[in-house]
């Protein structure tokens, strides 16, 4: 009943820390600390590339501040781990840092329900940067960083598929959000969302 279909990459690391350190509340929120740092250090180095110091640390104090970061945070959230990947990926694209740009896209997509989507994403913003640059030839060969990330999640999915009969929907959670819905369905959440952002102010910094 668990089983939501993708790697389940955050499940085992949480497993392997309370293996190594005990299954406990505050080994929990140790295990949260690497993402949680990694996430300040890439999104500092974010900053950098575009702001003056001054800049930098009142961007750094909003983040601090930004309730959605610190909840998801405090509740143990695989989403910090997407988050510190994501702005991993984002810096070594700007840095040309290829490798690093591919083992970043591997964690993404195996990291949780999300990955796949995000990885997607970063292909249509490095598209725009080559295009930016008039330089469409290096992003079509660019396009190999993506393929151990592919290759990767193709191989869980089959063998996820030979073991279990189906790939992302389980027929266990029929009557669950977690199914493929109408068009007239992904337009309301679409306007939920909208809603959601006019809300929390997230129009403009």
């Amino acid at each position: 009943n668990m089983d939501e279909g993708p790697f389940p990459f955050w499940g085992v690391y949480l497993a392997a820390c309370w293996k190594l350190f005990g299954k406990s509340l505050l080994v929990s929120h140790l295990a949260m600390l690497p993402f949680i740092l990694g996430t300040f250090l890439g999104f500092y180095k974010l900053c950098k590339s575009f702001l003056n110091d001054t800049f930098t640390s009142v961007a750094l104090v909003l983040l601090l501040l930004e309730p959605t970061v610190g909840t998801q945070s405090l509740l143990m959230s695989y989403d910090i781990a997407l988050l510190c990947f994501f702005l991993l990926a984002v810096n070594a694209l700007m840095r040309g840092k290829k490798i690093l740009y591919a083992i970043a896209l591997v964690f993404i997509g195996v990291c949780n329900v999300r990955g796949p989507v995000v990885v997607g994403s970063l292909f249509i913003i490095q598209w725009l940067f080559a295009h930016r640059q008039s330089n469409l030839k290096y992003w079509a060969w660019s396009a190999l960083y993506y393929l151990p990330c592919v290759i990767i999640l193709s191989a869980w999915f089959l063998f996820h598929k030979s073991e279990t009969g189906w790939y992302l929907f389980s027929p266990l959670k029929v009557n669950t959000d977690e199914r493929l819905v109408s068009g007239t369905m992904i337009l309301r959440q679409l306007f939920y969302v909208i809603c959601k952002v006019c809300d929390f102010g997230r129009i403009a910094l």
